[in-house]
């Protein structure tokens, strides 16, 4: 068996700088049936499925809404292991233990900076110490955690890339994910920056991937301070675009 998908919810409350998924899936949460879910998650493990991963933009975007389809997973008889996507929200008491006992196995967070100022920049709906407080509570509900990582967003200088460096350094038992450079996607608000800036033109063709360069620090330096932090560490996994 190998890994199937499936969604719960349509639609992402948060305006992430880079992100499409707003334009794309629209900008308001639309929470599916949570039985329905957990229906779907039981024929897809009938069917020889032996991991599911939930593709909702931000599985927890509604907390409530995903503690009802860990109720429903159970309640279906889903014993697969399975995973999903996660803002690193400080999380509600026993939120990570509930989906743990439903099966969750993955939590894949989109951190993106250890950073304040760079979560600011992004508009990230969480701060770095809320960051570590979801990591600890997932871990301690024996879940393995990775982080995504966005390096080189408007304003990364070498002291942001520092801070982010520096704090995964404080995070045990954690796969890092660093990607170098932010790729401009249309109809976000990091391409009405990048117009602001005069790196693209207003309609220029952004098929061919343009990445955002940051005025502190360029991407190459980046990727040789993340290298030499790595120290070869197979748990710091690195990549550009």
């Amino acid at each position: 068996g190998g890994m199937l998908n499936l969604q719960t919810q349509r639609g992402c409350p948060f305006r992430c700088l880079y992100c499409t998924y707003p334009h794309i899936d629209g900008g308001r949460l639309r929470p599916g049936d949570p039985d329905a879910a957990g229906a779907t998650a039981r024929r897809l493990q009938d069917l020889g499925a032996a991991y599911l991963f939930i593709t909702d933009s931000v599985f927890n975007a509604d907390e409530a809404h995903s503690r009802a389809v860990a109720r429903a997973f159970r309640r279906h008889g889903v014993t697969v292991p399975w995973g999903a996507f996660f803002a690193p929200r400080r999380p509600s008491d026993g939120y990570y233990d509930a989906l743990a006992e439903a099966g969750l196995s993955h939590v894949e967070f989109g951190t993106e900076s250890f950073s304040e100022a760079m979560l600011k920049t992004y508009r990230k709906p969480f701060a770095a110490a809320d960051a570590a407080a979801a990591h600890a509570a997932a871990r301690r509900a024996g879940l393995h955690v990775a982080h995504y990582l966005l390096l080189g967003g408007p304003g990364e200088d070498a002291r942001t890339l520092e801070e982010t460096l520096d704090r995964a350094e404080t995070f045990e038992k954690a796969v890092f994910f660093f990607f170098c450079g932010v790729r401009i996607f249309p109809f976000t608000p990091l391409w009405g920056l990048a117009i602001a800036d005069g790196q693209i033109a207003p309609g220029q063709d952004l098929l061919t991937p343009v990445f955002y360069r940051s005025a502190g620090i360029d991407a190459p330096d980046i990727m040789a301070r993340v290298q030499r932090q790595a120290g070869g560490r197979s748990h710091w996994v690195y990549g550009d675009g």
